[in-house]
């Protein structure tokens, strides 16, 4: 799709450095204006690889005479479906190729037949908030990044890991249980192809809270760095959700999201916690959890979410 001066293809394996590169000039350019010294790290390869793998028919790559100057990654979760991150080289914004992408993206989400199609954004750049909103999407709830210190625990709750498992057993939960509790949260949801992302790729952990053969909730963790030269000192919840009427256990998920990192010499686990979700925001905050950074969701359109669930996720990658 040529659209102007430069040209929207489909990414490809053999983009994966050069996205990476993009990436780091992107950010590291929004980084210096806002005057942090600190450098942007360079992403993995392997996660760059990871993200496009998911979709990889939705994830997209503008030209300019032939050069790559900026990209998207698209997730669908089931019915729902989202961008991020989103990339255009500094010397190349401002030429509407940001807004070719996001087109790019929906027209893909669409096409998967998502009911709910969203993104992620930092709330303190009006310029993306900009963007997205004349792309149709409306601001809606910050979703909030909640720090908790790992640390053992002498009590835990039964639980599996899914790496542990059978091969066999493994299939039945990403085709039945792990689907099921997903939409329990929101209808289409299902978040079984970051369970099986971070199994395939190697990226992370899914625990299973209870029966592995019925769990009553699970959690996907992320123990690889995504950033080179960065040691992981931090588990990151990738997603997460609790089954409907399990909503206070939710201190039994906290207690082993800390013991797991805690036995594998990480100091702190963080998890996201959508506004729209008030009950488990307040529950963890009353925990001792501390917010440390948000992310503004913004919705082009949705299905509804049910306000009460333990529903751990944001859209940004």
């Amino acid at each position: 799709m040529t659209v102007g001066r430069f040209e929207i293809r489909l990414m490809t394996e053999a983009d994966a450095d050069t996205v990476r590169h993009i990436d780091q000039s992107a950010f590291g350019d929004w980084m210096h204006r806002r005057g942090h010294g600190e450098p942007m790290p360079l992403r993995t390869r392997a996660n760059v690889l990871s993200l496009w793998s998911r979709d990889p028919q939705g994830c997209f790559v503008a030209e300019v005479e032939g050069r790559a100057v900026g990209y998207v990654f698209s997730r669908t979760w089931g019915r729902v479906g989202w961008f991020g991150t989103l990339g255009v080289h500094p010397r190349f914004q401002g030429r509407s190729i940001g807004r070719a992408l996001v087109h790019a993206s929906v027209k893909y989400l669409d096409w998967r037949g998502c009911t709910t199609i969203g993104l992620g954004t930092m709330p303190e750049e009006p310029k993306n908030v900009g963007l997205y909103a004349r792309c149709g999407f409306r601001p809606d709830h910050l979703t909030v990044i909640l720090a908790w210190a790992a640390a053992p625990a002498s009590r835990l709750p039964a639980y599996t890991l899914f790496s542990e498992l059978p091969s066999q057993e493994r299939d039945r939960l990403l085709q039945d249980a792990l689907p099921r509790i997903s939409g329990e949260a929101r209808p289409g949801l299902d978040y079984s192809p970051e369970v099986r992302a971070a199994a395939v790729d190697g990226y992370g952990e899914t625990l299973l809270l209870g029966d592995p053969g019925d769990p009553w909730g699970f959690a996907v963790v992320r123990t690889r760095p995504k950033w080179e030269d960065r040691p992981l000192g931090t588990f990151n919840v990738e997603a997460g959700v609790l089954a409907a009427g399990e909503e206070d256990r939710l201190g039994d998920l906290l207690a082993l999201l800390a013991d797991f990192a805690a036995r594998r010499g990480v100091t702190r686990v963080l998890l996201p916690v959508n506004g729209y979700h008030w009950p488990a925001l307040e529950r963890l905050l009353a925990l001792g959890c501390r917010a440390i950074h948000t992310r503004l969701r913004m919705i082009l359109r949705q299905e509804p979410a049910r306000p009460s669930s333990v529903d751990l996720s944001t859209w940004a990658a």
